[in-house]
């Protein structure tokens, strides 16, 4: 996950505290936290949805994210591959998962952020970003949205899926 961690940074330079935990959620939960009872309507839906809002797209097809997990990016004008999007994002959402497993396995992928925190780097303020994984804890492990600053900027849409399926 440290070199997922450094590519993405590379990548986005003007990441934030919670995007690095937002790809270490889903490097640990893949795409379940969307919703409890996937189906397909509903996943055509919301993806239809947020194509026709897109302002820009990103130049990628598919980025590593770690742990057997890729996000395809969604991309206008493409109905074969958001059809197959749609399959593998359903796919992925209904395989079973290990909560306990994910959440070590979470918990020991924050400790390689904060060692790359620590060292600086990833470039960001130790102490406010230590603050601030302590109150992300508080909650336990959750999904949380891109920060302001990486949506602006890298205009993320994308789906995450087990590389399995691919």
């Amino acid at each position: 996950m440290r070199d997922i961690l450094l590519e993405h940074y590379q990548r986005y330079p003007s990441m934030e505290l919670m995007d690095f935990l937002k790809l270490i959620y889903q490097n640990s939960y893949g795409p379940r936290h969307l919703h409890r009872n996937p189906n397909r309507t509903i996943i055509h839906r919301y993806m239809v949805s947020e194509i026709e809002t897109m302002e820009k797209e990103s130049n990628l097809d598919v980025e590593d994210i770690g742990n057997g997990y890729v996000r395809m990016h969604l991309h206008r004008n493409s109905e074969g591959f958001l059809n197959r999007i749609e399959e593998l994002f359903h796919l992925s959402m209904n395989e079973p998962i290990s909560e306990e497993n994910a959440m070590k396995h979470f918990h020991h992928e924050v400790e390689r952020l904060i060692e790359l925190l620590k060292k600086q780097i990833i470039a960001l303020p130790y102490e406010e970003s230590m603050k601030m994984i302590e109150e992300y804890y508080l909650k336990g492990p959750h999904p949380v949205h891109h920060s302001k600053t990486y949506q602006n900027l890298y205009h993320p849409h994308y789906r995450v899926v087990a590389k399995k399926f691919i």
